[in-house]
């Protein structure tokens, strides 16, 4: 009897430690199970993260066309220019008839000729990235490009010229009003009112329009890898003010790309580009222009140092940063023209060009008057002949 209780603790002593040893790994399988059902939360979680940040994202992007970003609408104060001093505005020649609605110049445009194609580019002051409701525009340029004489021109008109509009009400009361000409896609919410406006103060046909915003230019100057731009040391100085500014607008570093100060040639990347055109309170519109011009002759100098064949694959991602009635062939065929001429200097010119304007005031802007006859005079020889 003995000798059997004896087998018996010897097995029950057994089983205890079989179950001893089998222990540790439930243990670690048990541990295993619950580390993966944390990973799969932590993964789902973080995919809910990426997939909602990534809706977030897509609301942003530029796709091309006109689009409403109302969340990221931005408040800005309107800005009156100082006018003490300044005469009345007065429409400019030719004086109308008493009977007639106050109104300058309205020409009809002179038909463009074959072999020569007008491109407006329209820069708008959109606070939304992507979209232009609401906004003005303050670069208003004519790219013609002559096939008949292989020339390239950049016709470029300031933002501040008092043109007419026919749907306006005058302050007088009567039919028919002025404004700046950077309203006019305020005022029609689309490139083709812009056209319109050109086309009826001065005598040159359009053919078609690019419109762009900040962030498309910025775009546009990173995929080409910046520019070099010569600055002087009031530009520094002016270009991080502008730059603090954006950046303020958009909660980054408030001295996040500032530029080190200095007169030099400086390599710019796409923000401090646009900063630097957008300069303006050091000198004029007519000194912002001048800035503008700088930035595109550095840019055809970039685009004439790639191949063609790369530039046309940049080509292919402007719908993501312009607004355009071209269609993709359209433009990369003035593309490679535009490549066949990249050794042509560009000929540069102004509206208004010389002694044919004045500061005025108008209510409470600071406008420029300008003589139309002259200038449609001079805008027609400089583009047409």
């Amino acid at each position: 009897m003995k000798k059997e209780k004896k087998e018996t603790t010897a097995i029950e002593k057994a089983e205890v430690k079989s179950e001893d040893t089998k222990k540790p790994g439930i243990q670690l399988k048990k541990v295993t199970v619950i580390l993966l059902a944390v990973f799969m939360t932590l993964l789902i979680a973080l995919f809910i993260y990426v997939f909602t940040l990534y809706n977030k994202l897509a609301d942003l992007e530029y796709k091309g066309e006109m689009n409403n970003n109302p969340s990221m609408d931005i408040e800005t104060p309107e800005v009156t220019d100082d006018v003490e001093g300044l005469p009345e505005f007065q429409p400019a020649t030719p004086s109308p008839s008493p009977s007639e609605a106050v109104i300058t110049a309205k020409p009809s445009p002179s038909p463009t000729p074959e072999g020569i194609t007008n491109i407006l580019i329209i820069g708008c002051d959109s606070k939304k990235m992507g979209a232009f409701d609401n906004a003005r525009s303050d670069v208003n340029m004519i790219l013609t490009i002559d096939e008949i004489n292989n020339e390239i021109k950049l016709t470029s008109f300031a933002r501040d010229i008092m043109v007419y509009y026919d749907f306006l009400t005058g302050l007088d009361g009567n039919e028919g009003g002025y404004n700046k000409l950077n309203a006019a896609l305020q005022f029609y919410d689309h490139p083709d009112g812009v056209i319109k406006t050109i086309e009826e103060n001065f005598s040159i046909g359009i053919d078609y329009y690019m419109l762009t915003d900040y962030w498309g230019v910025e775009k546009i100057i990173n995929t080409l890898g910046g520019v070099r731009v010569y600055l002087t040391d009031k530009e520094t100085y002016a270009l991080n003010d502008v730059l603090a500014a954006y950046n303020k607008t958009y909660d980054h570093p408030i001295d996040e790309n500032f530029v080190t100060h200095g007169a030099g040639v400086k390599f710019l990347n796409g923000r401090q580009a646009v900063s630097f055109m957008r300069i303006r309170k050091i000198d004029s519109d007519f000194g912002r222009i001048d800035r503008q011009h700088e930035v595109l002759e550095a840019l055809k100098i970039r685009i004439s140092e790639m191949d063609l064949l790369d530039v046309i694959a940049i080509i292919d991602k402007l719908p993501n940063m312009i607004f355009t009635d071209m269609s993709q062939d359209e433009i990369i065929k003035y593309t490679k023209l535009l490549y066949s001429m990249k050794d042509l200097e560009i000929q540069h010119a102004t509206v208004p060009f010389d002694n044919t304007w004045e500061f005025a005031r108008y209510g409470s802007m600071s406008v420029i008057s300008i003589d139309f006859v002259k200038n449609n005079e001079l805008l027609v020889e400089f583009i047409y002949k």
